[in-house]
């Protein structure tokens, strides 16, 4: 018999993506910090552009498509905060595990 998943467990993994998120959002505000105040005193450029430029506008995009594939892949779990069929206690990473409508395991 499988271990059904209670309302509080399904807060704690929203619990858990949030604070991944400020995590991610902290990362990326560093990146744009270090590439664009760090380099700005550095007289690099590339293609007339100086590097602190692109570090501190593409890099912090760069970064924040790196923490929200990685979010998306590692963290976030697709789940209804309702009482339904398809979720498990214990995934492979102690935490919620849940099934689409194939029976394809997600999370």
């Amino acid at each position: 018999m499988e271990d059904r998943v209670t309302y509080r467990d399904k807060l704690k993994q929203a619990d858990r993506e949030a604070r991944a998120t400020v995590v991610a959002l902290a990362v990326t505000i560093v990146v744009w910090a270090v590439g664009g105040f760090g380099l700005a005193g550095l007289d690099i450029k590339v293609a007339h552009t100086p590097l602190w430029v692109i570090c501190g506008t593409v890099g912090a995009w760069i970064c924040a498509i790196a923490c929200a594939v990685y979010l998306d892949k590692r963290v976030f779990v697709d789940f209804s905060l309702d009482d339904e069929d398809g979720c498990r206690a214990s995934g492979p990473d102690g935490g919620i595990e849940v099934s689409d409508e194939e029976g394809k395991n997600r999370g």
